[in-house]
This record gives structure tokens, C-alpha cells and sequence, in this order.
């Protein structure tokens, strides 16, 4: 459920439709160079992976300036971004279900 923004909030970068500008293809395409393509969270765990996706280790929800800051991005594989993704959720929590007999 999407949550109603007020007037002075500012839209995220995703909102704004950011993940397709071309700044971000270009950075993205920076940091997979500078990472040769290559898992930096598998090579930290001496495995080696394809890197396919490229982390915002700062949200750009929070932190939208360093969207763009090429020390802000993390060469990924798709396994590792979505455990790093899985990892910041809040534990879903289900509500008692009450039996009576």
C-alpha cells in the first residue's frame, strides 16, 4: 500500500524516474567497469560471480545525493542484491490466530 505524500516531501528517486536516466546507465556501467564485472560481496567470501546489478550501499530514499557517487556503488550478482535486499526488510511479523472451539 502506497503511502500519500504531502506537499513538502520531496519524491524519491524512484518516483521521479530516476533508475532510467541516462546519468545512472552511465554510472552503473562505471562501476561494473571498475569492478570488472565481478560479485564484490561473493569476492569478499573468495567466491567468484558475474556481477549483473550495481547496489546503492546508501538508499537513494535517504540519501539521494550520492545516487550518482560512484563510491556509493557496489557491483553485485542478482543472488547477492536480493540477500541484501532480504536482510534490511523488517522481519514480517503475522497477527495470532484464535481458535475457538
Amino acid at each position: 500500500m502506497k503511502t500519500k505524500r504531502t506537499n513538502k516531501e520531496s519524491p524519491t528517486p524512484k518516483e521521479q524516474g530516476f533508475y532510467n536516466k541516462n546519468a545512472l546507465k552511465r554510472a552503473r556501467t562505471t562501476a561494473l567497469s571498475r569492478d570488472n564485472h565481478l560479485c564484490q560481496r561473493c569476492l569478499r567470501e573468495k567466491r567468484i560471480a558475474t556481477a549483473n546489478t550495481v547496489h546503492h550501499v546508501k538508499p537513494t530514499a535517504t540519501h539521494p545525493e550520492l545516487a550518482l557517487e560512484l563510491s556509493n556503488l557496489e557491483s553485485l550478482c542478482r543472488e547477492c542484491h536480493e540477500a541484501v535486499h532480504e536482510q534490511k526488510k523488517p522481519e514480517q511479523t503475522y497477527p495470532a490466530r484464535v481458535i475457538k472451539a
